[in-house]
């Protein structure tokens, strides 16, 4: 969602648009294009938005052919309508003969050869052809319907249903050689593929998933506490951002699916720390949890920072003997008091013993 305020005689009025997808237009974030649910493509340049127009239907998804200077825009209708950006007008557009009563779900492009991917409810996955003269060279099964849709590479597509299940497809096959249950009966709403690591990355409302690309076997899951509305990953990296029904976003970063993006190299440098912890139940046996308020009574709030401490939740895991090293320093007859006291209970646990007069 964005927002615009502004105050026209003293009055402060809000603007608010929904975005149903987007796409870049450039290498950097200086051009951009949104699809709104008002039924209008909205671009934006570095000092914001730049022209508005309006599509013949509303739109569910766009993808861009930087190729072609195409964007494609599918949504209600049959029809995947077609803006050149190099001529400054519609093309004839794409006409699905099955997809005519419930609309167009999602789009994806195929950067090696220029197939366009495109999934209805109907429970077809059509592929087309836009080089030279449009035209549909094929179509897939899709079960209950696609969701989503991602190639993984020149030949193989993935399709997200609406029942919760991937599908792995060779386009030189209509039968999918792979399938992958997410188990929730919840639609797929996003697909992503490191092949470098072996895994792929896919999404519902409920959980993200990480799976081995070859055996579809589990790697690991993210379930946050809100809904998931979208998944994305950075590209060539271990980044995960979710779009989460919360006011902050949720990141997250795996490893093993890449290294961290330049703008934030710190994260490998903590999991270099946390690999060279050992695992298990006894990771903080010689640490203490101390908050800020400790800290300070102890003198050692000038340590935050290095590594010396680490930060947890509210506080600090802090060395045990450095811990007992500085109570003595703040308190030295704190162990007097301590023998005190326990002498005083043992007194007064014996003085219960004894046999009372009456």
């Amino acid at each position: 969602m964005l927002r615009c305020k502004g105050v026209i005689d003293e009055i402060r009025t809000m603007f608010r648009y929904r975005y149903c997808s987007m796409s870049v237009l450039s290498q950097d974030y200086s051009k951009l294009v949104f699809l709104q649910d008002d039924r209008s493509l909205e671009f934006h340049v570095q000092h914001g938005r730049y022209y508005k127009l309006r599509v013949p239907r509303f739109g569910r998804d766009l993808v861009y052919n930087d190729l072609t200077c195409n964007i494609y825009v599918a949504g209600d209708g049959p029809e995947i309508f077609r803006l050149n950006l190099e001529l400054g007008r519609f093309s004839r557009s794409l006409l699905s003969p099955t997809c005519n009563v419930d609309g167009i779900d999602c789009l994806a492009l195929n950067k090696h050869n220029g197939l366009l991917a495109s999934g209805c409810s109907r429970g077809l996955v059509e592929l087309w052809d836009d080089r030279r003269t449009p035209i549909k060279v094929g179509s897939l099964p899709a079960d209950s319907g696609a969701r989503s849709v991602k190639y993984r590479n020149a030949i193989e597509l993935a399709v997200g249903t609406r029942d919760g299940s991937i599908l792995l497809y060779d386009l030189r096959s209509n039968k999918p050689y792979l399938r992958k249950e997410h188990r929730y009966d919840l639609p797929i709403k996003s697909l992503y593929f490191s092949e470098s690591a072996g895994l792929a990355v896919s999404a519902d409302e409920k959980v993200v998933k990480l799976w081995h690309i070859d055996s579809g076997k589990p790697f690991t899951a993210i379930e946050p506490e809100a809904t998931i509305n979208d998944c994305r990953v950075y590209e060539d990296s271990g980044l995960i951002v979710l779009a989460l029904e919360a006011p902050t976003m949720g990141v997250y970063y795996v490893p093993e699916l890449g290294a961290a993006p330049r703008w934030c190299g710190f994260l490998d440098n903590l999991t270099e720390e946390l690999e060279e912890t050992p695992i298990g139940a006894t990771v903080y046996d010689d640490y203490r949890f101390t908050t800020d308020e400790e800290l300070r009574s102890l003198g050692l709030s000038h340590i935050v920072g290095t590594n010396l401490v680490y930060p947890y939740l509210h506080g600090y895991f802090i060395d045990y003997r450095l811990y007992q090293r500085a109570s003595q320093l703040a308190d030295p007859f704190a162990f007097q008091r301590y023998r005190e006291e326990r002498i005083a209970s043992k007194i007064d646990e014996i003085r219960e013993n004894r046999v009372k007069l009456k």
